[in-house]
């Protein structure tokens, strides 16, 4: 299992919330938010530990999440 610095969870936690923001209010469900979640610690395990990097690698994902509701 990887093991994350503190201000690396911080800074994953940060871009967790702020992409849920640029989620509809009417689909946010907590396995979005999971999935949401998924992608970021997918990033940071794939080296990505910039608070931007991480925020773009999971609001790159939103429009198929949200496709795959509808």
């Amino acid at each position: 299992m990887a093991s994350y610095s503190p201000e690396l969870i911080q800074t994953m936690r940060a871009a967790l919330d702020d992409v849920m923001t640029r989620i509809p209010v009417d689909q946010v469900t907590p396995a979005i938010k999971a999935q949401m979640a998924e992608f970021i610690l997918k990033a940071a395990a794939e080296g990505q530990t910039s608070y931007d990097g991480l925020l773009a690698s999971a609001s790159g994902q939103i429009e198929t999440i949200l496709s795959m509701l509808t």
